[in-house]
């Protein structure tokens, strides 16, 4: 036994040693707007012991057990300019951040200028790393759309600011559905990533996106779309926290806090969810959200939230206010809080997919 504990002892300090003898280097790839590529190529050591890996819908990216001591990095994607630097890697975790540099100076035959507005971007192929041409691109509450070129090129320079849907779908690839925020100065520019397979043919799904696109066209002052880079923006992890502290949340009037939303009526991918909570959701899980607040004839004028929640089902937490729908109709007295805060009354919830 004092062997065996001896021999524990002596190898101890050498295990302690080994872990602190490897580091982790992580990073996010991006483009020239701040917007995160998706499937780029990172390389570390690439002319030595090379080890490769590809960024997530996020950009994100990451080499546990990298050996402490000065690495190269090389990160590559389709359309851009490689980049190449060296990071000094302790025996910890060290984090980057890496910004893409489009290589061509053209977009559908139009010059790139300095100023650039709106949204534009590319659709590529996940299995070739090719451009996807003809795949139609919808922006959900612009009612906008374009066609991809042969070079898979899209560009809407005219699309005002604000938190859209943009909808990419093709006969011969799966649709996706990506969240974007147009800036009030400059513009936005979007890599779209596609996977091989079958178009979707749900013809119920297709309503949802259009009563969609409705609801975020027609919506009055008093309520809000808020995009997944909005809410993974901010210093906290709660999507309760979180939606509160989206400038468009807070502008709309909304009480803050739990008080402001446990009365609500949840839908989750345009399905009614009664008893649900926004918390339950993690903001790794969301792609949108949208949220309404009485009197919802002007913030929804579409009524089609109202008309969906099932006729007379409570809305809301057990300990909230609750008020049932009948008829599709909406109650008549708003939950107000104050002359200046109301408490939202639907919240859409939108998954990532």
């Amino acid at each position: 036994m004092r062997l065996l504990l001896g021999l524990i002892l002596a190898l101890a300090p050498s295990t302690a040693l080994a872990q602190e003898s490897v580091g982790t280097l992580r990073g996010v790839v991006r483009n020239e707007t701040g917007r995160p590529i998706e499937y780029a190529l990172v390389a570390l050591d690439p002319t030595g012991a090379k080890r490769e890996t590809r960024t997530d819908r996020d950009g994100q990216f990451s080499f546990p057990g990298a050996s402490p001591g000065q690495h190269a990095i090389r990160v590559t994607f389709v359309g851009y300019r490689p980049h190449d630097r060296t990071v000094q890697v302790p025996g910890g975790t060290v984090d980057i951040e890496v910004t893409l540099e489009r290589l061509v100076p053209t977009l559908a035959g139009v010059e790139v200028t300095a100023k650039r507005s709106g949204l534009y971007g590319s659709v590529i192929a996940k299995d070739s790393l090719l451009p996807v041409p003809d795949a139609r691109i919808e922006v959900l509450g612009a009612r906008a759309s374009d066609t991809t070129a042969t070079d898979g090129i899209f560009n809407f320079p005219k699309l005002k600011p604000g938190s859209y849907i943009v909808r990419v779908r093709h006969s011969q690839f799966e649709s996706r559905n990506v969240s974007i925020v147009v800036p009030a100065e400059g513009a936005t520019q979007l890599d779209l990533v596609v996977e091989r397979g079958p178009l979707s043919r749900d013809s119920h799904m297709e309503q949802l996106y259009r009563e969609m696109d409705q609801r975020l066209h027609w919506k009055g002052t008093t309520s809000a779309m808020i995009s997944r880079e909005e809410l993974k923006g901010l210093p906290t992890a709660g999507v309760d926290a979180a939606l509160f502290a989206v400038p468009q949340v807070m502008k709309a009037g909304f009480y803050p806090g739990r008080d402001g939303w446990k009365g609500a009526c949840l839908f989750v991918d345009g399905i009614p969810r009664p008893g649900a909570r926004i918390d339950e959701f993690p903001i790794e899980q969301i792609e949108a959200i949208e949220v309404y607040g009485p009197p919802m004839n002007r913030s929804d004028p579409s009524g089609t939230l109202a008309s969906r929640w099932p006729p007379r089902t409570a809305c809301g937490m057990a300990d909230g206010p609750r008020a049932a729908f009948a008829n599709g109709r909406a109650p008549t007295t708003p939950f107000e809080l104050s002359a200046n805060a109301v408490r939202i009354q639907f919240v859409m919830i939108w998954l990532r997919r």
